[in-house]
């Protein structure tokens, strides 16, 4: 793919002068403008999320949720004192939705919402206009407005926004100064914040309970929270760790579980009393895994044996099928998932299903009722016995039909490269979160003429904790996936056949024995849920290595052995 990290800081200095940082096309997204959201909503409010509740369709096929939202300002439309706002996604019961992209609310949430009347399924309710575009959220700490496209510094600056659009004063329903309780903010930061932020490891894994430990000062006796750089928009925003993965906090010590949604980026620590402080160093996040948050925890979940031969089956509607170009595309990016980390999907008969749902089908196909901007969407529908133990039901990838898509196999040009989006919207249904980096196929930013077509050594590693997981750890009465038969490359084949690994269970350490042949890279060390336990240097190796497994649990683990050309896991039993 393009680099495009000096491209956006530089346009970032240039445009930064107008106070509005206009940001790169989203995966999936197209950019409507703010002129535009505004003329085609029917309520414009600055609001508050108060409370929120997941809910089923009619049909009983889909989850949504409706926010409440206490309303403070009117810009467009009729006063209200609140306002409830359908979100698709959510969990009911056993069942949870998660949709890729959709705007994800939490309660005291703020900022400014663009809204339409066709909510699905709830009376009297709103949707966001192009979805996760029609949320400007307020970050009173850092005193900016964040958007997918935009970041406005000065939370004001976004009023001056939409009254040059809608030529008209704001009703004021609820007294709310944003720019007083920012400048509060920014005072008490100056002199109460916590200070010099450091942190290890300095590379981490998120959404596989990988834990951070970070050490400065002031933190504070009473836990705070742990704030990362947003993987969703490439930093733009902060996500920050549920309060169950902040393990320990002392005024200069804090473990924290790096949440799915952490992306490459400085960390934020914001004390009990609500003043923060940022790294000055980088901490790099290599992958991302999905993780369904119930309840205040975060859960990783797994795939299993859904079509009763260990198998995932996908189905394309007639009409995609139908455009063989786009069909192509498609097969090539599905076989560069299933033959890399032998994810267990096969393609079954066209169906002329059109919607997305829970209907035992895994439906591929265009669809022309996306919300505005979207050219795709991916729906994960997650089953449980439990609390804690979640496999995928279904999984439903769309694609919009207004786009001039390019199909391939050449490189496109200008327009965006379908194969591309396929391979990112497969990785998603693979479990894989987005990550921040612009040369990685998960990241959330593709461009026109842009191209990722292979999977990188971390796409790999995070689909392999996947698939070890689906295909060895039982969940309830779920049948367990098996792997994808079809045939092992040159490479892994070479690999396999020239490592031994033993003995097997191990208890104080094992041993790697390799051919002459063979230049091994690393040797790293997953648990069931993906956690990273160990990594080892094997480049040097000669003959036989040994690995330690001190201070390592009994259990069942997976060990990614990597060479110069290849990769290969094996499980381990450690007794």
């Amino acid at each position: 793919m393009i680099k495009n990290y000096t491209r956006k800081m530089l346009l970032s200095a240039l445009i930064g002068f107008l106070g509005l940082t206009s940001l790169n096309a989203q995966v999936m997204l197209k950019e409507i403008p703010l002129a535009q959201q505004i003329e085609s909503s029917s309520l414009v409010v600055e609001g508050k999320v108060i409370s929120k509740e997941s809910f089923w369709n009619a049909d009983h096929t889909n989850i949504y949720t409706v926010n409440t939202v206490e309303v403070y300002k009117v810009f467009k439309g009729q006063p209200a004192t609140t306002v409830q706002v359908v979100t698709k996604g959510g969990t009911v019961g056993t069942m949870a939705q998660k949709v890729s992209p959709s705007l994800n609310l939490d309660t005291n949430d703020v900022g400014v919402f663009t809204l339409t009347s066709d909510a699905v399924d709830h009376a009297n309710a709103f949707r966001a206009y192009a979805g996760v575009q029609g949320f400007y959220k307020y970050d009173l700490n850092r005193n900016v407005v964040t958007n997918p496209f935009h970041k406005m510094e000065g939370v004001e600056s976004v009023y001056t926004e939409i009254l040059s659009k809608t030529k008209s004063n704001f009703s004021e329903v609820l007294k709310f100064d944003a720019l007083e309780l920012a400048n509060k903010a920014a005072k008490s930061a100056k002199v109460l914040a916590p200070s010099s932020i450091t942190y290890s490891p300095g590379e981490i894994s998120a959404g596989t309970e990988s834990v951070l430990t970070i050490t400065g000062a002031g933190f504070g006796s009473v836990k705070g929270s742990v704030g990362f750089a947003n993987s969703s928009d490439g930093g733009v925003s902060t996500t920050y760790a549920l309060s169950t993965q902040v393990l320990t906090w002392t005024d200069t010590r804090i473990t924290v579980e790096v949440p799915s949604l952490a992306g490459t980026g400085v960390i934020t620590v914001v004390d009990a009393n609500g003043d923060l402080s940022t790294s000055e160093d980088v901490l790099i996040v290599s992958f991302a895994l999905l993780n369904n948050n119930n309840s205040g925890q975060a859960y990783l979940a797994q795939h299993y044996g859904d079509n009763g031969n260990g198998g995932f089956t996908w189905s394309q509607n007639s009409s995609f099928s139908a455009n063989t170009a786009a069909a192509a595309a498609f097969l090539r990016a599905l076989d560069t998932w299933r033959n890399e980390t032998k994810i267990n999907w096969m393609l079954g008969e066209d169906t002329s299903e059109t919607d997305s749902g829970i209907d035992n089908l895994n439906l591929i196909g265009f669809s022309a009722t996306l919300p505005e901007g979207y050219l795709g969407e991916t729906i994960v529908y997650y089953d449980s016995c439990n609390s804690a133990d979640w496999v995928v039901a279904e999984v439903d990838v769309l694609f919009t039909s207004e786009e001039n898509w390019d199909y391939g196999p050449n490189l496109p040009f200008f327009d965006i490269d379908f194969e591309s989006v396929a391979l990112h919207e497969l990785g998603h249904a693979h479990l894989l979160d987005h990550v921040i980096d612009s040369e990685d196929l998960m990241d959330f930013d593709i461009g026109p003429g842009q191209v990722t077509r292979t999977l990188s050594s971390t796409n790999k590693e995070a689909g392999d904790i996947i698939v070890a997981k689906s295909t060895t750890n039982s969940v309830c009465d779920y049948q367990l996936m098996t792997l994808y038969s079809g045939q092992l490359s040159v490479e892994e084949d070479v690999l396999e056949s020239g490592i031994d690994l033993y003995p097997n269970p191990a208890n104080e350490a094992f041993f790697l024995k390799k051919a002459s042949s063979i230049n091994l890279q690393s040797v790293v060390i997953y648990d069931v849920n993906g956690r990273l336990i160990s990594k080892h240097d094997a480049s040097n190796t000669s003959g036989v290595q040994t690995i330690s497994l001190s201070g390592i649990s009994k259990g069942l683990y997976f060990v990614n052995i990597n060479s110069d050309l290849a990769t290969i896991t094996k499980k381990l039993i450690v007794k």
